[in-house]
């Protein structure tokens, strides 16, 4: 969690989602709200809408997020949150 590589941290997050390890939800959060690129952004949401709390966590951190993201990042987002489940 205290990783400052981005790709081992997205690994490091998404299974953290995977696995419902709460203890990871401030860093996840954490991370969506500090970066932006869709490469990294992406891959969490997909994996948090996973699940009803997950997605009710999704959109509260793309709430805040939102404003600091790509118009492309965005509309990415905004179609995973729309088409889960």
């Amino acid at each position: 969690t205290q990783r400052k590589n981005s790709e081992v941290l997205v690994v490091w997050l998404t299974k953290a989602i995977t696995s419902e390890y709460e203890a990871s939800y401030s860093a996840v959060e954490g991370f969506l709200l500090s970066m932006g690129r869709g490469k990294y952004v992406k891959p969490l949401f997909k994996e948090m809408v996973k699940t009803a709390a997950g997605k009710k966590r999704a959109e509260s951190i793309f709430a805040k997020a939102r404003p600091t993201y790509h118009p492309i990042v965005v509309k990415a987002v905004e179609k995973i949150i729309r088409e889960a489940k």
